[in-house]
Formats: structure tokens, C-alpha cells, sequence
């Protein structure tokens, strides 16, 4: 019997499991493309991570390295992990030690090394110990300054690893540049000295201490006497090299903790810090500095080519004692330097508080003397000068001040504070001009047109440079007759400067101008410039005068000056004659013009003009009647032909 089974049903089984496989084996294809293709996109990601970290390493490293400080990068170890080539350009000395593992006190050995040559191990190991305990608490950014000058700012930042990060900057320039802001803010350029800002800043400091600790200090306010002259003369560069060289001479009088300072041009201040509890003992030292200073100043200074010699004037005030202001103590000091200068220079003077009140008294009087000038107070007084015979021949012109308040004022109340404030060169022209005026209308009456007008002018005044054209333009403005005016100057005016006092003096002469040399015989220099000067006359002070008979030594200089003048071929008056056996001793010597309270006081224009008519008329008289000339005292007549 044969059974058969369909092929399909046969074959069923055997399908079923095919399929199985089938599918598993697709499945474990599939699962090995899958994870082949995982295993290449891990290891393609992997060599890209390791591109980037090195990229990164190199972009990192590059970095480090074009950085403009110093790197070094330590592990929680304090070992060396990494650094940069410009922290071997700092420190060179540690570049044979610089491999990944180095520990950092190895590192901070050699460098004390090399930071303290000197030193011995134990300084050196304290040194060690200090950068280490800084960096055991890193924090704010310190510097370290090297032997060879440069200035190194290190920072410190610790890591989250407990690392730490170091950067080393080079900030040498900007400490220099800093120290430049500084030095110009609060030195003197030209003398290295602290400036006014400086010194105000120490003077208050040292009022402060003062106050706490009860000891007095002073202040030494210190000019140089005629500095302008050397720079007019030998140039503004050895002018500043005197100034160099008394910086160094005054820093030598001192002590190291007391301060030396220039404030400008030619002015020192020395400030003598805590000398004494007493107040006594303190103005004791600080004249024996001042005195020292004024012996090393008064050595002559060798300035390149040229020799020089200077003086000092210094003003002294104490510190201490009540609280006072900076600037208060500074003027105090400026006042008994200039009351120094006031009393002939080359000296010390301490500060009085009369001084203030004095000076208080100069201010209110330029003021008033301003005011003056603008509103017309001033006005001509004359002095009639005479001849042996008792004639007038000429007049001085005495400015007096019609003040307000105080009345009439002489010239000794206000002239030395015109010459002192500069206003004594408007004032002189307006006593050239108003003298000339006076003079134009006497030239018009032919009875006393030959009078002349002696003008005194000042040496602030002569030295203008327009002086010469001046008194040319107010002649020819007022009419004035040239050969009728008479300046006179004084001897310490012309030797001021020979050379241009010759050349104006010149200049004038052609015009007419007569002069006369007033105050002669009180100077102390050579009588060799009178031969140089173009002089029409020589005047005998009056201290030589009031003498006459009671010091022989007067006696024998008046007789000399007369002699002088006449071997000169000059003219030769007296002054401050007041008393008749004054006059006789003077007429015996061989003087012939006299002025003096003998003959006649100073007196306005309007009561000269009474005095000259009434002296011409009696004149006229006396020729008409035929009478003898009267006494001098008795009858003052114009000289025919005088002048």
C-alpha cells in the first residue's frame, strides 16, 4: 500500500525552520553591519577626540606661548606641569630646571640665589619660606623687583584640582612711567628737589606730628640776590647750572629726614623737621643751618667757563606751637627773606609779626598809590638852586603826593614803594612831562627863560628800553628847550651797567639834554666811569654837607669832589645847605651853586612863579637904581644868562 503526502505539507517543517535560520542569519548580518558600523563611527569620533585634544593641546600651547607674561602651571603637589618660554626669559637662571615633576621650592632655591647673591643660607631660606607661604594662600597680585632693575608682578589663582596657576608680568615700563607722572607732579625737573605741591603736602604732615609729639620744626625761605643779572648777562643754561649747584650745596647743610625744595625761579624753601621740644633750642639750630647755608652759598660757584659768586637772602620761621596753616608759615618766612633783602641783602632775618603789619601797611599803600596815579593826587614841588651872588639859576623838581587822608606826603613816605612795585616808571614820566610843562611856560617869559629844570630819574625808570624815545617825545610834545632840562641820575644807576647807561646818556646829549650826577661821593666804586659819562655836573650829598666843620673827614672829601670837578671841567652843586657857615665853608672850598632850606624850601609851581617874578623885578630894579646887590638871604634875583 503506498500512502503519499502533498510536497507542500511535506516540505512545511522544513520551510518553517528555513525561515528561522533564514531570519536569524539576516538578523546576525544585520547586528554584525550594525555593530561594525557602530565600532567605525566610535573609532572615527575617537580619532576625532584625539584631533581636538590635540588641537586644543596645540592651540593651548600655542596660546601660552604668545602670551605677553610669564605662565607656570603647578599640580596639587607644587610640581611643575607646564610652562611657558617667556617665564624662561624672566628667569633664565631656572631654565636648565624647568621639566614636568620639578618641585616648586627647588625653583624658589635657585631663584633666591639669584635674587639675594649676597645673603647667607638662612636669609635666603626665610625668603623661600615667604613665597611659599604666599602661595599657600594665593590672593592679591605682589611684585618682585630683580638686580637688574626690572619689576615683576606675579599672580596667583589656585585650580580646581587644587593646582595652581602663576602668570609672571613684565611691568617695569608702567612703573617707570608712573614714577615719571609722579616726579613731575611732585619734583622740581631742573633740580630733582620737591616742588610746592610736595613741600605744602610735608609741611602739613610734619604740623600734624608736631602737634602730637610738641617738638618745633622751622622753615628757611631762601632767595638768591641779583639772579636775574646772571641770566641777563651769561644766559638762562648757566643759570640753571647755579641753580643745580645750590640744590646739592643745600642739601648738604641738612640733615637726611628734613626737606629741601625749589618753588620756582630762583626761591628755596628748607624745612628742619622736629628739632626741638623748646623754642629756644629750635631757632638756635635753625640759625646755625642758616648761617651754614649762607657761608656755602657765599663760595664762588664754578659755572662751566665761568667763575661766579652769589648771595642769599633767608627768611626764618618757626613751626610748631599753635596749628597753623601751610601756606600761613610759607608767607611768614617769604616776609624776613624780603626783610632781608630790604636791609641790604646777603643775611638772615627771623619772622617778627610786626613784619605782617608792615607788610599790611606797603600793600594798602601801593594800592593807594594806583589810585593816586589814576585820580591826579600827585604834584611838583621846586627848589630853587642859586649861585655864590644869591641868583636863581635853576630848580629841582620834588614830587609830593596830595593824599586824601594823610595829607601831604614827601617822597620818603612812598617812593621806595613805587621803585619796589614798578610803579615808579608812570610816576617818573608824569614828573618828566608835568617838569616839562613848568619849564616851557618859564622858557616863555624872557625874565627867567633861562632857568633850568633838574629832573631825578630812577634806575627801573632809565633802564626802559624806550626811555631815550620818552623824553625826546614829551620835549617835543611840551615844548620844552632841551638844553633846559637836567636829569639827574644817581651813582649806583650808572654803574649798574656802564655800557648803556654811556650810550642813552649819548643819546640824549645830542638832543640837548644836560645831566647831573646826584648823590655823588656815597658809592664804593671806582671814580675811573666818570671820564666815560657825559656829565654836566656833580652834586655833594648832603651828608657830606651837614658834616662840614664837625668831621674832617667830610671836609677832605667835599674838597676833593670840588677838585674833581673842576680838573673834569663839570659844575659842581650842594645840597641840604642849611646853615650859613655851611655855605661860607662850601663857597671857601670853591663851590659856587648851592640848594638848601638856607635859601629856600620846596614850594609849588604857582608860588615859585610868585617868587621868580619877584625876584626878576627886584633885579630889574636894583640894575635900574644902581643899587648894590643885596645879601642873599635878604633879595633873590635870577642870574642874567644863567643856565
Amino acid at each position: 500500500m503506498a500512502v503519499s503526502i502533498p510536497l507542500d505539507e511535506a516540505l512545511l517543517p522544513w520551510r518553517s525552520q528555513s525561515k528561522e535560520v533564514g531570519l536569524t542569519a539576516l538578523l546576525f548580518v544585520v547586528m554584525i553591519i550594525v555593530a561594525g558600523w557602530t565600532t567605525l563611527r566610535y573609532l572615527e569620533r575617537l580619532a576625532q577626540a584625539r584631533v581636538a585634544i590635540a588641537q586644543s593641546k596645540a592651540t593651548l600651547e600655542q596660546a601660552l606661548q604668545s602670551m605677553v607674561s610669564g605662565f607656570l602651571l603647578l599640580n596639587g603637589k607644587r610640581e611643575v606641569v607646564q610652562w611657558n618660554h617667556h617665564f624662561e626669559e624672566m628667569f633664565p637662571w631656572m631654565r636648565a630646571l624647568m621639566v614636568p615633576g620639578q618641585p616648586l621650592r627647588r625653583l624658589l632655591e635657585v631663584d633666591a640665589a639669584h635674587q639675594l647673591p649676597e645673603a647667607d643660607d638662612e636669609t635666603r631660606e626665610l625668603w623661600v619660606q615667604e613665597r611659599l607661604r604666599q602661595q599657600a594662600f594665593p590672593g592679591d597680585s605682589h611684585e618682585q623687583v630683580q638686580p637688574s632693575g626690572r619689576t615683576i608682578q606675579i599672580t596667583e589663582r589656585p585650580t580646581p584640582d587644587g593646582g595652581l596657576v602663576i602668570t609672571y608680568h613684565d611691568v617695569t615700563a608702567l612703573r617707570q612711567a608712573n614714577a615719571e607722572i609722579e616726579n613731575l607732579a611732585f619734583y622740581d625737573p631742573l633740580t630733582n628737589l620737591p616742588n610746592r605741591r610736595l613741600l605744602m603736602d610735608r609741611m602739613q604732615h610734619a604740623m600734624t606730628a608736631s602737634g602730637r609729639s610738641g617738638q618745633y620744626g622751622a622753615l628757611l625761605f631762601l632767595d638768591l640776590d641779583h639772579f636775574k643779572t646772571l641770566n641777563d648777562t651769561l644766559g638762562h643754561e648757566v643759570g640753571d647750572l647755579l641753580l643745580q649747584q645750590v640744590a646739592e650745596r643745600l642739601k648738604a647743610c641738612v640733615r637726611r629726614e628734613d626737606t629741601v625744595a625749589r618753588l620756582g625761579g630762583d626761591e628755596f624753601v628748607v624745612m628742619l623737621h622736629e628739632v626741638s621740644t623748646h623754642s629756644d633750642e629750635a631757632a638756635a639750630y635753625a640759625r646755625r643751618v642758616g648761617e651754614k647755608i649762607l657761608r656755602r652759598l657765599n663760595l664762588p660757584f664754578s659755572l662751566g667757563s665761568h667763575v661766579y659768586q652769589i648771595t642769599p637772602s633767608v627768611g626764618v620761621t618757626l613751626m610748631g606751637g599753635s596749628q597753623r596753616m601751610s601756606v600761613d608759615l610759607l608767607k611768614e618766612a617769604d616776609i624776613a627773606m624780603y626783610q632781608v633783602k630790604s636791609q641790604g641783602r646777603n643775611g638772615m632775618c627771623f619772622f617778627d609779626p610786626e613784619m605782617q603789619v608792615a607788610i599790611n601797611a606797603r600793600a594798602r599803600l601801593e594800592f593807594d598809590l594806583q589810585a593816586a596815579l589814576a585820580g591826579r593826587e600827585f604834584e611838583l614841588h621846586y627848589q630853587p638852586q642859586f649861585n655864590l651872588d644869591g641868583h636863581i639859576v635853576g630848580v629841582e623838581a620834588l614830587i609830593r603826593w596830595r593824599h586824601p587822608e594823610r595829607g601831604l606826603v614827601t617822597p620818603g613816605g612812598f617812593i621806595s614803594v613805587a621803585e619796589e612795585s614798578e610803579l615808579i616808571v608812570p610816576i617818573g614820566h608824569w614828573v618828566l612831562r608835568t617838569a616839562c610843562e613848568d619849564l616851557a611856560a618859564w622858557s616863555s617869559d624872557p625874565r627867567y627863560r633861562h632857568v633850568q629844570v633838574s629832573v631825578n630819574v630812577s634806575a627801573r625808570q632809565f633802564r626802559q628800553r624806550d626811555f631815550v624815545a620818552r623824553v625826546v617825545d614829551v620835549l617835543r610834545e611840551t615844548g620844552a628847550l632841551a638844553h633846559l632840562l637836567k636829569l639827574e641820575l644817581t651813582e649806583s644807576l650808572v654803574l649798574d651797567n656802564v655800557d648803556d647807561t654811556v650810550s642813552k646818556m649819548g643819546l640824549l646829549k645830542t638832543k640837548g639834554v644836560r645831566f647831573s650826577l646826584d648823590d655823588f661821593g656815597t658809592g664804593y666804586s671806582s671814580l675811573a666811569y666818570l671820564t666815560r659819562l657825559p656829565l654836566d655836573q656833580l652834586k655833594i650829598d648832603q651828608s657830606f654837607v651837614r658834616n662840614l666843620g664837625v668831621r674832617p673827614a667830610d671836609d677832605v672829601i667835599v674838597q676833593t669832589i670840588i677838585g674833581m670837578a673842576r680838573n673834569l671841567e663839570l659844575d659842581v652843586i650842594a645840597e641840604g645847605v642849611e646853615t650859613q657857615a655851611q655855605k661860607d665853608t662850601l663857597a671857601e672850598y670853591g663851590c659856587q651853586l648851592f640848594q638848601g632850606y638856607l635859601m629856600a624850601r620846596p614850594q609849588p609851581a604857582a608860588d615859585l612863579n610868585v617868587m621868580l617874578q619877584s625876584a626878576a623885578f627886584a633885579s630889574v630894579a636894583s640894575r635900574d637904581l644902581q643899587v648894590a646887590p643885596c645879601p642873599a638871604k635878604a633879595l633873590l634875583s635870577i642870574a642874567p644868562g644863567a643856565g
